[in-house]
């Protein structure tokens, strides 16, 4: 039993604590552990979903032997990450989750609570396990590499492996895999990419920080030559990278986007594409979390913008993508 998957279960109450532990001993890869309210307790693995039967064997069918939690237990759960300290959460359990111990995020799903994700009686229960995993399975990371000099995206849809490429690419920048030692620094909002663990020689971590402010900071005082971050998610954001880009600093990020035809969607990526940002997009498999798919370079990113201001169904997407251009 590795030390993250530990301290996961650490908060889990000991009849579901038990046969999660022992279905761990027979499971591959392990990115999640989920609960559904008196319904079923399941893995997502490497190999897909997996159910946790109440003798603590993984089953791939669902079965009466699913373990079945009651939502007393889950609450119990939500208390114990909280260390029956909500008061301490109040910013993050109104977004609906808690990160505890190293980086570990416990996703809320509730009915009722009004606009306060967090509150209200609890249906479902996601936790996301992070990884430190030695990356010889991704053939391309090198390539990666060479993209982030000037500026890299990792697209993809939630549970790709975004923010395990994200980890990876700073270690890798941070200990001199290139060649040359990096300066990175590190924002990371809600523990997640760090997990509490050191990401390199050469990289400053702040965490647990508003990102568009914690940008202007290292921009301020740390002078990084990288400034590595995950999910882009408003103008804000996306104004304080523009100014780090001034600075000449080369950015690597993450965006929710499970193709192309969904990235040009996306207003925060035109904004920064048209700032020349991004040099290169690397679009992640959503069956297989940490496979890259497609990697498009800038020059191919405009020809999609081409491609789509051809088609008479994304004329309004074309009308806002030559904004950016004017």
């Amino acid at each position: 039993m590795n030390d993250i998957f530990a301290d996961a279960v650490s908060v889990f109450p000991d009849r579901i604590k038990t046969p999660v532990i022992n279905a761990y001993k027979s499971s591959d890869t392990l990115y999640e552990i989920r609960f559904v309210k008196d319904c079923s307790v399941y893995f997502f693995t490497r190999d897909g979903i997996r159910f946790v039967c109440a003798d603590g064997k993984l089953s791939n069918i669902y079965s009466a032997n699913t373990l079945k939690p009651k939502e007393s237990e889950l609450e119990e759960i939500v208390n114990r990450a909280m260390g029956y300290s909500g008061f301490l959460y109040d910013r993050e359990i109104k977004e609906g989750f808690v990160t505890y111990s190293c980086g570990i995020r416990l996703g809320i799903c509730t009915s009722g609570g009004g606009k306060n994700f967090g509150l209200g009686n609890i249906n479902s229960l996601v936790i996301r396990l992070p990884y430190f995993e030695d990356p010889t399975e991704y053939s391309q990371l090198e390539e990666l590499l060479r993209y982030s000099s000037k500026g890299l995206l990792i697209a993809g849809a939630p549970a790709s492996g975004k923010t395990t490429m994200l980890r990876i690419i700073a270690k890798k920048l941070s200990d001199g895999s290139s060649g040359v030692y990096k300066k990175v620094a590190v924002i990371d909002e809600r523990g997640e990419i760090s997990a509490g663990k050191p990401l390199g020689a050469c990289t400053d971590i702040i965490r647990g920080k508003e990102k568009s402010q914690a940008i202007l900071h290292s921009l301020r005082l740390l002078s990084p030559q990288y400034i590595i971050c995950d999910e882009i998610g408003n103008v804000n954001e996306t104004k304080a990278i523009t100014e780090g880009l001034n600075s000449g600093i080369s950015f690597v990020a993450s965006i929710h986007a499970s193709d192309i035809k969904e990235l040009l969607y996306r207003s925060q990526f035109r904004l920064l594409f048209f700032e020349n940002v991004f040099g290169a997009v690397a679009f992640l498999s959503s069956e297989a979390p940490g496979k890259i798919s497609r990697i498009y370079s800038r020059e191919e990113i405009h020809n999609e913008i081409n491609r789509s201001c051809n088609n008479m169904h994304l004329n309004n997407t074309c009308k806002l993508l030559s904004c950016g251009t004017a």
